[in-house]
């Protein structure tokens, strides 16, 4: 199983799994662990004075 996670032009975080039997099942998981890290990030960047 191959496991790619990179940070897109806009700062979110995508996961890509290939090589697996399933891959759908284990990208479902990584989506809702991307989502929480992705809304983190979006109340990190809220708390930053300008």
């Amino acid at each position: 199983m191959e496991t790619t996670i990179y940070r897109d032009t806009e700062g979110k975080l995508t996961v890509s799994v290939s090589g697996t039997e399933s891959p759908e099942v284990v990208t479902l998981g990584y989506k809702k662990v991307t989502e929480m890290l992705n809304m983190d990030r979006h109340l990190e960047k809220k708390e930053e004075p300008e």
